[in-house]
């Protein structure tokens, strides 16, 4: 995303933090202190992750723009036949992210499902962040709803075991581009709960109406009330949408921009 746009947005989450716990943390940012737009006005093309939200900050820019698939790992497959296990197990959600939580928005979701003691949360995340989670962990371990597993890679016989206990993968994300950690989800079957700015297939998710706590627990009861074929269809969707990520569409992605992008400078 356009850290031109997407670092107000990221800023706007530190403030609502601070407003419902009084403190900010010191945590990593991913936003640029200098954006990188000056650099792209430079360039012959723009090659992108993410849909009609991420496309939407570069509309400025008159240069030919490239979508390409954020590549998961092949490795990854579903059980069809588990879905119905699945189904029953609708009062499971879990998370899942490689850094960034705050971005992410744990933060929210954790906030939500402390005041939802009937759902349960798993929490993974491929990096531990210090300020983050000295905050939360009090909260969490006296919880009764909300796990934390700490790092879980996406082909792991923990992943499968996780992902097989849970119906949904939840994002509350402000900036995103096609995020790995969702797609290897919806490889497993789980349906995406997500914000705007996550960055898939909207059509097979559901969203969150807005980036306040009182938000999160609405969709989070919203997609807990679907019905068994409802659910199902959906699960179905989250997988096939994530075929459109393999390493291979990938390189294919790739080596035709970069084509395009040539042949456009011959011309």
């Amino acid at each position: 995303p356009n850290d031109a746009v997407t670092n107000k947005k990221f800023q706007e989450r530190i403030d609502y933090f601070n407003e419902r716990h009084g403190i900010i943390l010191d945590l990593p940012s991913r936003a640029l202190k200098n954006s990188h737009n000056n650099l792209i006005r430079k360039c012959d093309a723009l090659f992108f992750h993410g849909n009609a939200v991420v496309m939407d900050g570069y509309k400025n820019f008159k240069i030919p723009k490239y979508k390409l698939p954020t590549p998961i790992k092949d490795g990854i497959n579903l059980d069809f036949q588990s879905l119905n296990e699945k189904y029953k197990n609708k009062d499971n959600f879990f998370f899942y992210c490689g850094g960034g939580v705050m971005t992410k928005g744990l933060d929210l979701i954790i906030d939500a499902f402390l005041e939802l003691p009937n759902f349960k949360l798993y929490i993974a995340s491929l990096s531990y962040e210090k300020a983050f989670f000295d905050f939360y962990n009090p909260k969490i371990i006296k919880s009764k709803n909300i796990k934390y597993l700490g790092k879980i890679d996406s082909d792991s016989k923990e992943m499968v075991d996780i992902t097989s206990k849970c119906a949904f993968v939840l994002s509350a994300s402000c900036r995103d581009g096609d995020p790995a950690a969702i797609m290897e989800c919806m490889r497993y079957g789980l349906v995406p709960i997500i914000t705007q700015d996550t960055d898939i297939a909207f059509k097979n998710s559901f969203l969150f109406e807005d980036l306040k706590v009182e938000d999160i627990k609405n969709g989070l009861k919203i997609a807990n009330s679907i019905n068994i074929d409802e659910y199902i269809t959906l699960a179905r969707k989250s997988y096939s949408s994530s075929l459109d990520n393999s390493p291979f569409n990938y390189s294919n992605s790739l080596e035709k921009a970069f084509c395009e992008t040539i042949s456009n400078q011959n011309r």
